[in-house]
Parts: structure tokens; sequence; C-alpha cells
């Protein structure tokens, strides 16, 4: 293992090397930010007490507005497509000699039906990978409130965010159900279309199948005008999902700057939990000898006042020696491998402080030898 120490890994291990993987937040990728996502505004400053369900910013929704804009556009084509296709066999009744732009309009409707179809295809896979986005978000907030403490009430913001991602999951499962019963209507109406196409191209007197041919056009495309909703509300839910809440209550350790590029898996905000802190130490193979899981501590600190002490418990050995961090002071003079401890704290301490630790050992230290 060649970290040395420089590396804050706490991933999973990998059984071959033996090193640990770096940790990263899924927060962009589970809100599908994109390649890069922008952070527009910070609602809390480090050192904030914050609260489940609490906003603590959002990233730049501009992108997301412009689509939103470009689908409301394409929707409103798909609609207009159907008053169109209504005017059309209007005028195969008057004007027989009208054929000629009757013709034209099924064209266009072809045309415009298969853009609908491919836009359709496109989206599909999107709706999908956005449905599992909600899906995590709205469990990541389903395991906060379910980490409440009993009788502690749900924040009213994490109860309408969860309330935000179900209504979010019903509209695109209602979107994906659209998209998959269109499409097949689409292929289908889209044969038939042809074919009336080349039904029209004979002549007059195959005015009536004509006439028929633009029915079914009508019809699918009030299909296509339907379905092209979809992708609004695809946009609408993305941008709900800009907007930043904290998962859970806890203190604000670090903040992205607003402006600030997050490539995906970069956390835009780091909150440490409430509850009790976790100390970490690391003591020689001789200090190991001396102590057990569960023995007392008393956590030691020049910012506490004179004579007073926390509590604390060891509750963590891990299994093999490693370089300690430079960044961790400790009394041997030639430490260069040692056993990483955890102690867990009875009250909460400052986030990142230097504290000296008392331990009251299980069993007396191993005595030294020569050998």
């Amino acid at each position: 293992n060649l970290d040395a120490g420089f590396a804050g890994a706490s991933g999973p291990t990998d059984p071959v090397s033996g090193r640990q993987a770096q940790t990263t937040s899924a927060v962009a990728a589970r809100f599908g930010l994109g390649g890069t996502a922008g952070l527009d505004q910070v609602a809390v400053a480090v050192g904030d007490h914050v609260s489940a369900g609490q906003p603590l910013g959002s990233v730049d929704s501009a992108l997301l507005h412009a689509q939103l804009g470009s689908a409301k556009a394409d929707a409103a084509v798909a609609s207009a497509t159907v008053d169109i296709l209504a005017a059309a066999i209007a005028d195969t009744y008057d004007k027989q000699h009208d054929l000629t732009d009757a013709r034209h309009n099924v064209r266009d409707a072809i045309d415009k039906l298969e853009s609908t179809r491919a836009k359709l295809r496109k989206t599909r896979p999107e709706l999908r990978q956005k449905l599992g986005q909600v899906e995590t978000g709205l469990t990541t907030v389903e395991q906060a409130i379910a980490s409440l403490p009993p009788g502690v009430p749900v924040p009213p913001e994490l109860a309408a965010k969860k309330k935000q991602l179900t209504e979010a999951r019903t509209q695109l499962k209602a979107g994906l159900k659209k998209i998959d019963a269109a499409l097949p209507k689409l292929t289908a109406g889209l044969k038939k279309a042809r074919s009336g196409l080349a039904k029209l191209n004979d002549g007059l007197a195959k005015l009536a199948d004509g006439r028929a041919t633009l029915t079914d056009l009508r019809e699918l495309a009030r299909i296509s005008a339907d379905t092209m909703q979809v992708p609004v509300t695809l946009v609408s839910v993305q941008l709900g999902l800009a907007q930043l809440v904290a998962p859970r209550d806890g203190v604000v350790v670090s903040i992205a700057r607003p402006g600030e590029q997050l490539a995906p898996g970069a956390s835009a905000v780091t909150i440490r939990p409430d509850g009790p802190s976790t100390v970490i130490a690391w003591l020689a193979p001789a200090q190991l000898a001396s102590v057990c899981v569960g023995d007392a501590a008393d956590v030691h600190a020049d910012w506490l006042p004179d004579g007073t002490t926390i509590g604390a418990t060891l509750t963590r050995i891990l299994p093999r020696a490693d370089y300690p961090p430079s960044s961790t002071a400790t009394d041997e003079i030639h430490l260069t491998r040692a056993i990483r401890v955890e102690f867990t704290a009875t009250d909460q301490l400052p986030a990142g402080s230097p504290v000296e630790l008392s331990i009251h050992s299980c069993r007396p230290a191993a005595p030294v030898t020569d050998r």
C-alpha cells in the first residue's frame, strides 16, 4: 500500500492491491446534472446547522429552461399538426382540385410523425434513466425520514421533497407508458400513411382513400401531440431537482463556491450529521497490545475548560498496520507504521480538531525485550 497516509481513502478495498478507493458523492449523478454543473446559488455557509429538507442552494438551470422552451415548442408543433390535418380533411370534401395540397400535407405529416417517433425513441432511455434517479432520490429521502428518532415529526421540507419525488415518479412512469403505447401505433400508422400517400398519387378516383388516410393521420397526430408532453414533464422534473436540500440534520463543514463547475460525483455541500463524534488515533504495535475494543478513554483538548474531559469508548481497531497521515501527531519518535483505532465520544467535537487521548487499558502493556 503506497498511499503513505496522504489519501483519505475510505471506500471499498481492492482484494488484489489492498488499496482503498476514494469515496465521492452521488448527488450530481443521481440528479442528472450532466457533464458538469455550475453551482448557481448557495443558501448556507460553513458552520451553519441545517435541518433535513432545508434548502442548501441550486445549480445553474439556464440550460434546463432552454430545453423546456424547446420541448414546449415541439409540443405546440405536434398539437398544430392535428389542426392542419383536420383542415386537410375538410378540403377533400369541398375542393377535389386541392388533392395536390392534401398530398403535400400528408407528406409533411409523415415527416413530422417520423421526427416525433425519433424524438420519442431518444426520449425513452433518458426517461428511464431519470426514473431511476428519481427513485434513488426518493429512497434517500425515505431513509432520511426512517432515520428520524421515534416521536420526532417529519420536517415539512422533507415531506414536501418526498411528495415531489413521488409525483415525479408517477409522472415519469405515466410518460413511459404513453411512449411505449404510442411508438407501435406511430410505426404502424406511418406504414399506413405511406401506403395512403401512394394511393393519393393514383388520382382523383381514389380521393376517398386519401380522405381515410388523412383521418388516420389525424388520430396519430393526436397521439403524437399527447406524447410530446412527456419531454416537457421530464425537463420540469429536472428543474425541480436542481434545488439542493439537506438529506439530514447536521453542520455544514464544506461548500463549493457559487459559479464553480462541479463534475459528476463532486460534492456541492458536505454535512457532518448530528451525533457523537469519532476520534481517530494511531497506536504502535506495543501500545496496541494493551488495549481492547470497549476500553474507556478521556478526551483532552486545549479548547476545553481546565480539568474538563469528554468521555470516549474504543469502538474499532483496524486489522492492519499502515502509514499514519503526516497531519496526525504522535509521541512516538520514529513511528512509521501503526494501527488505526477509532473512539466514539460521548459528545460532539469540532470537526478536524486535534485532541489528546488517555486510554484506560484493558490489560497492562506488553513487556519490552531485546528480541
